[in-house]
């Protein structure tokens, strides 16, 4: 992948360190890692109030289906319509509290997932993520469409960053978005990543 689900969790850890309120939801439904990103093992526990999402040790919340299933590598082979009540049940049902910031992964592309977010959650903004090589740059130009067409603001368009590695100016360009930044350093320790992202000044 590009790096969707670190950059997501980076963001949420750094929004954490600055004092907000953050939840992270997977919507990844057929290729969940953001459990894995934090190392959490641990299964959502239920209130009164509904469903509890897994908190990270310094306090992000966090849900995925794979926190849901009875193993790490079972596979979740679910059509449109499941995928769908499983994320709006994820924003509407779980009981995330007072939140300042929801960060939530898709997957890549413009299907059921990312489109279940923009219906659900009429005031999400995207962040739009990539690398250089072409094959991805055309992924994310049909992404930057389906962000226009269903109404959802690209972080960027306000003066805000659009995470990217080594994009050229030119390709920058073509995305037709005013202002693309290296903001996250990657690093290969993920299983510990809360603990050991370093932010950029």
């Amino acid at each position: 992948g590009v790096g969707k689900s670190s950059v997501a969790a980076l963001l949420a850890v750094a929004l954490r360190r600055q004092g907000q309120r953050v939840g992270v939801l997977d919507a990844d439904i057929t290729g969940p890692s953001i459990p894995k990103m934090f190392g959490l093992k641990d299964r959502p526990m239920t209130s009164p109030l509904g469903i509890l999402p897994v908190e990270t040790k310094t306090g992000i919340k966090v849900i995925s289906i794979n926190l849901l299933l009875e193993r790490d590598d079972q596979a979740v082979i679910w059509r449109g319509p499941l995928k769908i009540g499983a994320i709006r049940q994820f924003i509407s049902d779980i009981e995330w509290g007072d939140l300042d910031y929801l960060v939530v992964d898709s997957p890549p592309g413009t299907g059921d997932e990312p489109l279940t977010v923009a219906q659900t959650i009429p005031d999400a903004e995207a962040l739009i993520v990539t690398t250089p090589q072409e094959i991805s740059l055309a992924d994310v130009r049909k992404s930057i469409n389906f962000c226009r067409q269903v109404k959802m603001d690209i972080l960027g368009q306000r003066g805000l960053p659009v995470v990217e590695h080594g994009l050229e100016a030119r390709q920058v360009e073509g995305l037709r978005l005013p202002l693309a930044l290296d903001l996250v350093p990657m690093r290969r320790d993920v299983g510990e990543l809360e603990h050991h992202v370093q932010l950029v000044p």
